[in-house]
């Protein structure tokens, strides 16, 4: 291939820029301009994506749902601490406010004693708490109502329902008038059975115990025996029953000497059985 001299390239720009055709460098010079930029271009469309993948965050993963129980908790209020301690104080506080409504309970001692112990061979027929059952009704009072004397009872329950069979005992003015023996179950005879202790004994612990009869404190001995206005005891040394003049109370076959003899003041009454 023949070179053409570069004068003859130079005269024939000349010419086609005298005609006004252009010059032959305008377009070389803007080809040439246009593939570095072509070139730019290209790499800047390279290095974007690049870039972009650089500078966007990583993915953070949804946090999982509370359960409705959890998140209910977290929004309930917490207890204050001081409120532990209150809470924790309440029983015994109950408790003791319970103590302080009633009278404390006094403990029987002597004869009293004595005749609460007596009374366990009593309760299956009067209950425990002589609220009655085969036997006659003791508490409120009513065994009071049938005895005001206290002779009288300790003289019914030495001989028993058979020692009155059929006929009236206890007091006259009794409302709804006297028991009738036999009327009401049949109550044994503890003549015998009981000493004249724990006859005595247990006759007080019907009386005063379960029925509510008040005995003056003068007629309390020092060791808690019974004893008769005159202050004379109702055991004498010898552990047999006496009225308040000192003699025999009852009669070997359990029946009063003098029946007229040996009543305490008291409220109502009613007798073991009957």
């Amino acid at each position: 291939m023949t070179e053409v001299p570069e004068h003859l390239l130079e005269r024939s720009r000349q010419r086609r820029a005298a005609l006004g055709l252009g010059g032959g460098d305008a377009a070389p010079a803007e080809t040439s301009s246009a593939a570095p930029a072509a070139t730019e271009s290209a790499a800047v469309e390279k290095t974007a994506p690049a870039a972009a993948a650089k500078s966007e965050p990583a993915a953070v993963a949804a946090p999982e749902p509370v359960p409705p129980y959890v998140e209910a908790s977290l929004r309930r209020k917490r207890v204050p601490v001081w409120v532990l301690p209150v809470v924790a104080f309440l029983p015994l506080w109950a408790f003791l406010y319970a103590g302080s409504l009633s009278e404390p309970e006094v403990e029987a001692e002597g004869q009293l004693a004595l005749g609460a112990t007596v009374y366990q061979q009593c309760a299956g027929c009067h209950g425990a708490g002589g609220g009655g059952g085969a036997g006659r009704q003791l508490n409120n009072g009513e065994v009071l109502l049938t005895f005001p004397a206290i002779a009288d009872q300790l003289q019914f329950i030495a001989v028993g329902t058979a020692g009155f069979q059929g006929k009236p005992y206890g007091n006259p003015d009794r409302p709804g008038g006297q028991h009738i023996g036999g009327s009401y179950g049949n109550m044994p005879a503890f003549l015998g059975t009981l000493t004249p202790e724990e006859l005595l004994a247990v006759t007080r612990h019907e009386r005063e115990t379960i029925s509510g009869e008040m005995v003056p404190a003068e007629q309390i001995g020092p060791e808690g025996e019974l004893l008769y206005a005159n202050g004379n005891p109702y055991l004498n040394d010898a552990g047999e029953l006496v009225d308040e003049n000192g003699e025999l109370l009852l009669a070997p076959d359990g029946y009063l000497l003098n029946p007229s003899t040996g009543p305490t003041e008291s409220g109502p009454v009613v007798a073991m059985g009957g």
